[in-house]
């Protein structure tokens, strides 16, 4: 029993500096001079393989549509035609506010078949990937949700609090660069009209 708990505890250890070392690098990245588009899409790509997921992706609030657009950039598992239930999550107004870019709570399932707290937003797009846990974690600056970021996998009760404790971190290191970006594009288009 003692050699049991000891490999147990080599094996935590050893997840622990994985999980460190992702978000170091990733910290790292978000400081660097990438672009946004490579930014989102190593840190998703990072993410994905950290916590051996099937499908990752970012999405980005349009307020003007009223839409989670997905950052194609970002998208990781999925090629081609098999993306298309990713594009647009559409969100009426009165859905809104319990999304997860609208209420700023993180969502962790581990049987979304069964789970009474999944949007009507989300279902059809986890049903038609067959996915059965997920964690999505909001990308928000000063109270304000920017789009969100999702980590799926096709088994039941994959992630546990510990995966969405990282990915909340990753996210928090994310959020400032897509404030940037929109900055930046502000500034760009208010210059084009001078």
């Amino acid at each position: 029993a003692p050699i049991i708990e000891n490999v147990t505890l080599v094996l935590q250890a050893r997840q622990r500096a994985q999980r460190s070392e992702a978000l170091r690098r990733i910290a790292s990245l978000t400081s660097s001079s990438a672009t946004t588009d490579e930014v989102l899409r190593y840190t998703v790509q990072e993410l994905a393989r950290l916590m051996q997921a099937d499908v990752a992706a970012i999405f980005l609030f349009d307020e003007t549509r009223g839409v989670l657009r997905l950052h194609s950039e970002s998208i990781f598992g999925l090629q081609g035609e098999a993306s298309e239930p990713l594009f647009y999550l559409y969100v009426d107004e009165a859905q809104f506010h319990f999304t997860v870019t609208g209420s700023l709570k993180p969502f962790l399932s581990g049987r979304l078949s069964e789970d009474q707290r999944l949007l009507s937003v989300y279902r059809p797009l986890f049903e038609k990937l067959g996915m059965e846990s997920t964690i999505i974690v909001p990308l928000a600056v000063r109270e304000k949700g920017l789009g969100e970021l999702l980590l799926a996998a096709k088994k039941s009760d994959f992630f546990n609090n510990y995966d969405l404790q990282v990915v909340s971190t990753a996210a928090g290191q994310l959020a400032p660069v897509i404030v940037g970006a929109a900055n930046s594009t502000r500034t760009d288009e208010s210059l084009r009209q001078r």
